[in-house]
């Protein structure tokens, strides 16, 4: 057989193979560490039918106003044992702690599990998915308070921009973030469902959205409702404000 020939049948028995995926869970999702406890145990179950290698790190969690997610190495959190090795349908637990006394703002962490490549002698047809499991570790402030606030929308260049910030020292993650956009006559003439995840202590996120040639010119008014739920406060939130003539110009 030509080196082109085996070349086309492995790509051949690559496409044709099954893609697997590790079968890992993961519980509790969410760690909350404080002077009540400084140390918490997650539970790694093993569901599928083969034994599974997995990678145990930890990493400082911050956000930026787009909502990406950067992560730093840290000594800060500590989670042990650093590799894990699961038998089919069984369990280990990591123990996850922190030595850090209450400040005055919340931390927050990331725990990543991660499913290290199979022995070599698995059958090299065979597509494996690796999986990456992150959960999300806060360590409470002191005197934890929740503060979420939305700026008027402003609007320039055709694009709507609002700001959902949190000032805070504990972080909350919205349930719902609506945008309306009103014309001259109060009718709705946009009704978006904005992205929820998290807003860190003392953190912002800034909503962009393209209001459309028809809709920016005539648009009025926007309005911005965020519905905060967070262990120490939960309700609604919003601004609004005019959509000045000429926000649709360059």
């Amino acid at each position: 057989m030509t080196l082109l020939a085996r070349a086309i049948l492995a790509l051949l028995l690559a496409a044709a193979a099954p893609a697997r995926a590790g079968q890992i869970d993961v519980k509790p999702i969410l760690v909350e560490l404080g002077p009540r406890g400084r140390t918490a145990l997650l539970e790694v179950r093993n569901s599928g039918s083969t034994p599974l290698r997995v990678q145990v790190r930890t990493a400082a969690w911050a956000q930026d106003a787009a909502g990406v997610m950067a992560v730093q190495p840290t000594a800060e959190l500590l989670a042990f044992p650093p590799l894990l090795e699961i038998a089919p349908g069984t369990s280990r637990n990591v123990r996850v702690g922190t030595e850090l006394a209450p400040g005055q703002a919340e931390r927050s962490f990331r725990v990543f599990l991660e499913e290290l490549p199979p022995p070599a002698d698995v059958s090299a047809a065979e597509v494996r998915v690796l999986t990456r499991i992150s959960i999300p570790v806060f360590v409470a402030p002191a005197a934890p308070m929740v503060r979420a606030v939305v700026a008027p929308p402003a609007a320039a260049g055709g694009r709507l921009t609002a700001l959902l910030r949190n000032e805070g020292n504990a972080r909350f993650r919205p349930t719902a973030v609506r945008l309306v956009v009103r014309g001259a006559a109060g009718g709705p003439l946009l009704e978006q469902d904005l992205e929820s995840w998290y807003v860190l202590a003392g953190g912002e996120r800034r909503y962009e959205v393209a209001l459309g040639e028809a809709v920016c010119a005539a648009a009025r008014a926007a309005a911005v409702t965020a519905t905060v739920t967070a262990t120490l406060d939960t309700g609604e939130v919003k601004a609004s404000a005019p959509i000045p003539p000429g926000a649709c110009g360059p």
